[in-house]
């Protein structure tokens, strides 16, 4: 990753950690407990935020031609890794917990990663 690439990539790491890990905390504390849905928060970004940006360094011209649609392609796919680790991580549903798992895991991923999304797209304003 070049120098100036990762002066950005610095505080657009801070800032998805700061906000999308209390989204899956919230999601996540009475499945796994408030710590564990901390770390797991914490853990996602340190999995997929790296790979995004290392992706986009790799084929930054092209990525910047097609700035918008690599955006969302890019989202899409991070919604669906870390929705598809928060699901591998939880443990059998219990009969009194309503929502199933998968769908448990889709909308906290939907929920922080639109969050974030939403911040970054006011950042750059």
């Amino acid at each position: 990753m070049s120098p100036e690439l990762f002066e950005k990539w610095v505080p657009a790491f801070v800032s998805t950690i700061l906000s999308e890990t209390p989204v899956y905390a919230l999601f996540l504390r009475d499945r796994l407990g408030l710590g564990a849905a901390l770390a797991v928060g914490v853990a996602l970004q340190c999995i997929t935020h790296p790979l995004f940006w290392l992706a986009w360094d790799a084929e930054a011209d092209f990525f910047y031609r097609h700035y918008g649609d690599s955006v969302v392609a890019f989202e899409l796919v991070i919604f669906l890794a870390e929705a598809g680790i928060v699901w591998a991580l939880l443990r059998p549903r219990k009969p009194w917990e309503r929502l199933p798992n998968i769908a448990l895991a889709l909308i906290a991923s939907a929920g922080a990663n639109a969050l974030s999304l939403g911040l970054g797209m006011l950042s750059e304003r």
